[in-house]
C-alpha cells in the first residue's frame, strides 16, 4: 500500500548538496526512482549516503531527464532497501534552464505506465547550453509507492518558490 508523501525538510549545504532524511515509516524495498518535477531538463542528479569521514555511498545516478521524466536509479534485491528506513541522504541536481524534447514516446499497459518515456534530447540542445543557464536551486520531496523509494526534485529559483521560473 502506497504511504503519503514525506515532506522531509531539506537542507542546501556546501557544493550545492541538499541533504533529507529517509523517515522511519517508509515502507521502502526495492528501488530508487528519480522524478523530474521542474519545468528544466536534469543534467544530472546524483543520490548517495553520506558517510562519517565526510565522504559519500553512491546509491545512484542520472543524467538528460526531461521534465516530467522519472528514472530508477538504484534496485536492491531481498527488500535491500529497508536499510535506509531512518538515514539521511544526500541528493545534488544539476539542471539546465532549458526546455528539452519535442517528441515523446513511453509503454503504457491497462494496469498503469511501465516507466518506459524516453524525450528525445537535442546534441546541439546539450553542447549549446549557456553556463547561465546552468543551476543548482532544487529541492526534494520524498515518498514510497509499491515498496519503492521515489525521489521528487523541484525547481525552487531564486526567490525559494516553485512558481519563480
Amino acid at each position: 500500500m502506497a504511504q503519503a508523501g514525506a515532506d522531509s525538510s531539506t537542507t542546501a549545504s556546501t557544493g550545492n548538496v541538499l541533504t533529507v532524511a529517509i523517515p522511519q515509516s517508509l515502507n521502502i524495498k526495492d528501488n530508487i526512482f528519480l522524478v523530474n518535477k521542474s519545468p528544466y531538463l536534469i543534467l544530472q542528479a546524483m543520490v548517495a549516503l553520506p558517510q562519517p569521514d565526510g565522504t559519500f555511498e553512491p546509491l545512484g545516478t542520472t543524467t538528460l531527464l526531461a521534465a516530467g521524466e522519472r528514472a530508477q536509479i538504484a534496485s536492491y534485491a531481498r527488500n535491500g532497501l529497508k536499510r535506509l528506513r531512518g538515514k539521511t541522504i544526500a541528493v545534488k541536481v544539476k539542471g539546465a534552464k532549458v526546455i528539452a524534447g519535442q517528441k515523446r514516446s513511453g509503454v503504457v499497459t491497462p494496469m498503469d505506465d511501465v516507466g518506459a518515456a524516453t524525450t528525445e534530447t537535442s546534441p546541439d540542445l546539450i553542447n549549446n547550453i549557456d553556463p547561465n543557464d546552468i543551476t543548482y536551486d532544487y529541492d526534494v520531496r520524498l515518498y514510497e509507492a509499491h515498496h519503492d523509494l521515489y525521489i521528487e526534485v523541484y525547481y525552487k529559483g531564486k526567490g525559494g518558490s516553485v512558481m519563480d521560473f
